[in-house]
């Protein structure tokens, strides 16, 4: 799962492979977008990469 930079909307898209499931605007929403994807564990959990 990566989610990318924002986009000219400012939402930050969320991938998983190469499949954009969704657009984030927050960390609850990225959480909502995996869930609806069926990836139930989740969590609110956020960190930047290095």
């Amino acid at each position: 799962m990566q989610v990318l930079p924002p986009s000219s909307e400012e939402g930050r898209p969320v991938l998983l492979g190469n499949v954009v499931l969704g657009v984030a605007y927050g960390p609850a929403d990225v959480v909502d977008i995996l869930r609806q994807a069926g990836i139930e564990e989740a969590s609110s959990r956020w960190t930047t990469g290095g």
